[in-house]
């Protein structure tokens, strides 16, 4: 079976804190992070600005869970957990173009994205899916499980109990648990009172890696952007050198300008005339929006008090995470599942993001 795949979207907008939460929106809608970096130009690694940026007070870690779907649907985990807790969960190695995959919004919502055969066995009421594969149409189903009727002995209640008790197997999960008003992890005893003793914890790794190399000059990057003829070309450069730079091939970039049987490749963006010293660091595990929060904030004090001329934050989100922004279907192509945003902190609380998405993603 062939399947056209539509190629993945990038949004781009300019915005300040002053004027719009509109990155305050987008930060609290996306829910499944794997990756969070901060890019510092102009800080050395040892600097008090980079200690400021290290350090976490919110989330340090999260959780990974075997257990029945049931048990994660059924009225005493709604009322101890959900209910209790800012909590989210997401399977755990589902691809999702090729298998069933789970989701758990902090809003109550169970999220499944189901194979035909899957789906047509449990009987629930759903909708076909965006995401076509190979394997044929996928279905996906949604229940808001802090719905007041959500209880024992009401139709819909038991009806997904039946279909999950005797016709699911226990589904393995990433997981984050946080107290709902100090956002950090909530008793691990809790979880495990619900779930039994299949719970693990893990803590979120952190990595960093310093950079002397020219970077954007944002003063020419805010002139261009201001010219129609010159804004996509300009976007894209910027999001491309973010980009090497994530992937950690700016050295190999720079190095290779001397030697053209290397790469000739340079991302059409203005860069200043000679090196500045970086930092760049990088948290990896299952990372709530408060981590994400905590971070933006400490970025955004670093930039206004003048110790670095911009900062870059990017977010990667799990790209076979049956949701994506809100409760928007997120979608699946042979290009990936791109799902995550960049957002570069100006001086006077100015920002430029770049929002990645897939061919059927939505961020409204």
């Amino acid at each position: 079976m062939e399947v056209e795949c539509p190629p993945a979207r990038l949004l781009f907008r300019q915005g300040t804190f002053t004027s719009s939460q509109h990155l305050e929106q987008l930060i609290t809608k996306h829910h499944f992070n794997s990756r969070v970096e901060l890019f510092v130009p102009g800080l050395a690694f040892d600097s008090d600005a980079v200690h400021q940026l290290r350090h976490t007070t919110t989330q340090t870690n999260f959780y990974e869970m075997t257990t029945p779907l049931e048990t994660l649907c059924s009225e005493s985990f709604v009322d101890s957990v959900l209910k209790s807790t800012r909590f989210a969960a997401l399977s755990k190695g589902t691809p999702i173009d090729r298998t069933n995959s789970v989701a758990i919004l902090r809003s109550g919502s169970l999220h499944l994205n189901l194979e035909r055969d899957t789906y047509q066995q449990l009987g629930l009421v759903g909708k076909p899916s965006a995401l076509k594969t190979h394997k044929g149409e996928r279905y996906s189903v949604s229940v808001d499980m802090l719905a007041p009727s959500w209880r024992d002995g009401k139709k819909l209640y038991e009806r997904v109990q039946w279909a999950f008790k005797d016709r699911t197997e226990p589904v393995s999960l990433y997981c984050y648990c946080l107290d709902p008003t100090e956002g950090v992890p909530s008793s691990e005893v809790l979880l495990r009172d619900t779930v039994g003793e299949n719970l693990s914890t893990h803590t979120l790794t952190m990595s960093e890696t310093n950079y002397s190399t020219p970077i954007p000059d944002m003063d020419l990057v805010k002139e261009q952007l201001k010219s129609a003829h010159d804004k996509e070309t300009v976007c894209l450069g910027l999001y491309e050198w973010i980009g090497l730079c994530a992937a950690n091939l700016l050295p190999n970039l720079y190095t290779s300008l001397a030697d053209q049987f290397l790469s000739s490749y340079m991302p059409e963006v203005p860069l200043t005339t000679s090196p500045v010293a970086s930092s760049s660091m990088r948290w990896t595990g299952f990372i709530s929006p408060e981590f994400i929060f905590e971070k933006l904030a400490a970025a955004r004090n670093v930039v206004q008090s003048g110790s670095a001329p911009w900062i870059a934050l990017t977010v990667w989100g799990f790209e076979d995470a049956p949701i994506s922004f809100g409760h928007n279907e997120h979608s699946f192509s042979h290009t990936g599942g791109a799902n995550g945003y960049t957002c570069l902190l100006l001086p006077n609380e100015e920002y430029l993001l770049f929002t990645s998405l897939g061919a059927f993603d939505q961020t409204t």
